[in-house]
């Protein structure tokens, strides 16, 4: 399940969530599609804690080229200078923290104080967004009453029982 709180206007609170998320902070996405260039903000969060390199890296990567101007983040809650390094070699950005307070909410929260973004979107190091994610999703914020859409997770793994079981329960999204 998410939940989130607002702080302040422009400001959201993560506590939790297990799917991937874009949330609303502040303006309207129709000139957006009419004009990428418009000035909107965009971040892309990969949330991190001692995945695989070779994971982390193709997250990273499809969600650099997805189809929207956007920053792309590495929020790397293990510190990794591996992470660090690669975050470097393929052109993102690379945030950590001293602590891991709150865990994977604690690593949101600290990267959403440093960053500046209309729209914000997050992903597990293992969920490899398509290239058309933001323009799909996106177009929903056109309702100026709508703060967030949840859209369902797509598997490639299926080759364990708990795997073949959580894939299954995204057919009815």
């Amino acid at each position: 399940m998410l939940f989130y709180k607002q702080l302040e206007p422009g400001g959201l609170f993560y506590t939790q969530t297990k799917t991937t998320v874009i949330t609303f902070t502040g303006k309207v996405v129709v000139a957006l599609l009419k004009n990428p260039e418009i000035g909107l903000e965009i971040a892309v969060f990969i949330t991190t804690y001692g995945e695989d390199l070779e994971i982390i890296k193709a997250t990273a990567l499809a969600a650099k080229e997805m189809g929207v101007t956007h920053k792309t983040y590495i929020l790397d809650d293990a510190k990794s200078e591996s992470v660090k390094d690669l975050a470097n070699q393929i052109g993102v950005e690379y945030i950590t923290r001293d602590t891991n307070i709150g865990k994977k909410a604690g690593n949101i929260n600290n990267a959403l104080r440093l960053i500046k973004a209309d729209f914000v979107t997050i992903f597990d190091a293992d969920h490899i967004p398509k290239k058309e994610f933001l323009l799909k999703t996106l177009p929903f914020f056109h309702n100026s009453n709508l703060a967030f859409v949840q859209t369902p997770q797509n598997f490639r793994n299926r080759e364990n029982l708990i795997a073949a079981g959580t894939a299954d329960s995204q057919r009815m999204f």
